[in-house]
């Protein structure tokens, strides 16, 4: 039933709620009727919003209304207009929201109704948007000094993590001990052959093994033994173009790895390599290498099966005496070994 004043009892409002029971044959036999006092029904609900400027409402289909919380007495039993914002979503829909200018109050707010299971009734909340955008508005400078320092700390933290990538990612591509490459990033870029620009260019790997490094480190300790594979590293990386690849291949051998280069300006690179290496001041004697030679040629165009033949050439060189540069037998297609010696 609609919200009606009551006769009896000043200022009270109350609804029917009524039901028939009927006979087998769908006689009315009696009707079970009860009066719901509203403001005891409001009670019993409990509900209020915490948000300044909300509201709570029942409200029959046809828009008459039970109860209203805030300024219940102002508006209970008043028949409201559906508003044109509304008149679709209601119609469709058991529940859904709006912005409309209240035919109540005049105040703009956001509304939200949900349709009463079995009744043609809407439980309907509002908030006035005014109350609710005030705060944003006085905050919003602070909000933009916010977002700004929010900003500048998200740049920083990415140039932060940038920047530890890279510095991670250089660690694990040196040899800790001598500062050039180490093994495993020598044999990624041979794997994936990055150092070729075409297949016409010519390389050329040059394997350098410090000579009787062991009876160093016997005869001198193992300190005595990393100083000089630092001094080597260092006069290897120096003697080489930036563009050069310089590493350290095994415990006292290195891999020089060089872009366009002939077997000519690979020689006369070891040569030059294997002589400063010499000038390394020792208390105990002198400091040599063995250096062997390969480049890539017609019939083993790859890097890997050069430095295979780099590493042969410089076992030729250990074996013949120590101290030397021996060039592959098959980098000049059949010349004979070229043993440079000073």
């Amino acid at each position: 039933g609609e919200p009606k004043i009551s006769k009896v009892h000043e200022n009270k409002w109350f609804f029917g709620v009524s039901e028939a029971e009927r006979d087998a044959s769908g006689a009315v036999i009696r009707v079970v009727v009860a009066i719901i006092d509203i403001d005891a029904f409001r009670a019993s609900l409990k509900a209020n919003f915490s948000l300044p400027g909300s509201t709570l409402a029942l409200v029959s289909k046809s828009g008459q209304i039970y109860m209203r919380s805030e300024d219940h007495d102002k508006y209970v039993g008043r028949q409201l207009s559906r508003p044109s914002e509304a008149s679709e979503i209601v119609r469709d829909a058991n529940s859904g929201s709006f912005i409309v200018q209240s035919p109540l109050d005049g105040i703009q707010r956001m509304v939200a109704f949900h349709r009463l299971d079995d009744l043609s009734m809407y439980a309907v909340g509002t908030v006035s948007l005014r109350d609710v955008l005030l705060p944003w508005r006085e905050r919003l400078a602070l909000l933009a000094a916010l977002w700004l320092a929010l900003s500048a700390v998200a740049s920083w933290f990415a140039y932060r993590l940038l920047k530890s990538v890279y510095e991670h990612e250089a660690l694990a591509m040196t040899d800790g001990l001598t500062g050039v490459l180490n093994r495993r990033s020598l044999l990624s870029i041979v794997a994936g052959e990055e150092r070729r620009a075409n297949n016409d260019q010519q390389q050329a790997v040059l394997m350098v093994d410090v000579d009787h490094f062991k009876m160093i480190n016997d005869n001198q300790g193992h300190v005595s033994g990393d100083a000089i594979l630092r001094q080597v590293a260092q006069i290897l990386r120096a003697s080489c173009r930036d563009s050069d690849l310089v590493g350290r291949y095994g415990g006292e051998e290195f891999l020089i790895i060089l872009d366009d280069t002939s077997i000519d300006g690979a020689m006369t690179l070891a040569e030059k390599l294997r002589a400063t290496v010499t000038t390394i001041s020792l208390p105990f004697g002198q400091v040599t290498v063995s250096i062997g030679v390969a480049v890539t040629c017609t019939f083993d165009n790859t890097l890997e099966g050069t430095i295979r033949r780099a590493d042969q050439a410089m076992y030729v060189a250990k074996a013949a005496g120590r101290n030397r540069v021996i060039l592959d037998d098959s980098s000049r297609e059949g010349e004979p070994l070229i043993d440079q010696q000073i």
